[in-house]
């Protein structure tokens, strides 16, 4: 990412135009989610709402707001590490944002 473009993301993020969760997250990527935790959370919804979820995992993550694509390159959004991380605290840290 380019300083431009850490200016621009920090300004976004200060006046309030993104959320700290929509937050990408670019040096993790979707193998930093954890799939056991995705799956239990379809099977979560799908038995509290009585509806099948049949987008796959990458797709359904995009929908949630939990993965980003940016420059053709899927990563994990700060939603995404908090919810379904493999070890979200470690990961937030060392993450570049």
């Amino acid at each position: 990412m380019t300083e431009e473009e850490v200016f621009d993301r920090m300004m976004f993020f200060e006046r309030g135009l993104i959320s700290f969760e929509e937050t990408v997250v670019y040096d993790l990527s979707l193998e930093d989610l954890d799939v056991g935790l995705v799956t239990e959370f379809r099977q979560q919804y799908e038995r509290a709402n009585r509806t099948k979820l049949t987008l796959p995992d990458r797709d359904l993550l995009l929908s949630m707001g939990c993965l980003a694509i940016e420059k053709g390159k899927i990563h994990p959004t700060m939603a995404g590490l908090l919810l379904f991380g493999r070890h979200p605290s470690r990961q937030g840290l060392r993450g570049n944002l």
